[in-house]
C-alpha cells in the first residue's frame, strides 16, 4: 500500500515536469489510467464505497432568533344577517312565484358568505350571489303548490385589516334583471 502511494506521488511529479512535452501527456494518460484501476480494485485507502458511521447525539439547541415583526390585523368580528323573506305565491301563479332577497351588512363589514332560506322544497334559485361589497343577493322561483318564501343570508366580515377585495360579484341592476326575466318567463306560460 505504501509503495502505491509512492507511485502514484513520483508519477504526479513526472506530470507535473514533464507535462507540456508528448512524453508528459504520455505518462499522464498512463497515471490516470493506473489510478482508476487502483482506486476500484479498492488499493487506495479503503473499499470503493466509504461507509457512514453512527449518528452522534443531537446537539445542543441553539438561540432563539429576534422576534418578528406585528402581523397586519385580522378579522375582528364575523356577523350573520338575514334578510327580509320575501313571499313567493304557489306554482301556477305566474310572476308572483318569482322573489328577490337581499341581505346587507352593517356598516364597516363585508360580505365573506351568503346562503339563503327558502320555505318550500321545490323553490329552484336562480341566483345566489355577493350583490356588491356588503350585500349577498338570492333569486329563486317557488314550484311548488303552495305559497312561499325566500330570504338571503350573508356572512359579514369586519376588522382593521379587512378591506373589499376586487373579486367578481353582481351587480343591483343585473339582480333587478334577472327578476324581471323571470317574472317574465313565467307570465308567459
Amino acid at each position: 500500500m505504501q509503495r502505491l502511494a509512492i507511485a502514484a506521488a513520483f508519477a504526479a511529479l513526472v506530470i507535473a515536469v514533464l507535462g507540456s512535452t508528448s512524453l508528459g501527456q504520455a505518462a499522464s494518460n498512463a497515471a490516470k489510467s493506473g489510478l482508476n484501476k487502483a482506486s476500484s480494485a479498492g488499493r487506495l485507502g479503503g473499499t470503493a464505497h466509504a461507509q457512514r458511521g453512527p449518528r452522534g447525539p443531537r446537539g445542543p439547541r441553539g438561540r432563539p432568533g429576534p422576534r418578528g415583526a406585528q402581523g397586519p390585523a385580522g378579522i375582528a368580528r364575523l356577523v350573520a344577517v338575514d334578510g327580509t323573506a320575501e313571499a313567493q305565491c304557489a306554482d301556477g301563479g305566474g310572476a308572483c312565484q318569482v322573489a328577490a332577497s337581499a341581505a346587507v351588512c352593517p356598516a364597516g363589514s363585508y360580505v365573506v358568505g351568503g346562503g339563503f332560506n327558502a320555505s318550500t322544497p321545490d323553490n329552484v334559485v336562480s341566483y345566489a350571489r355577493r350583490v356588491n361589497a356588503n350585500t349577498y343577493g338570492v333569486v329563486a322561483v317557488n314550484f311548488w303548490p303552495t305559497t312561499a318564501t325566500l330570504s338571503a343570508h350573508a356572512v359579514c366580515a369586519a376588522g382593521a385589516g379587512i378591506t373589499p377585495q376586487s373579486v367578481q360579484h353582481g351587480t343591483p341592476t343585473e339582480l333587478a334583471e334577472k327578476v324581471a326575466d323571470l317574472r317574465a318567463a313565467l307570465a308567459d306560460r
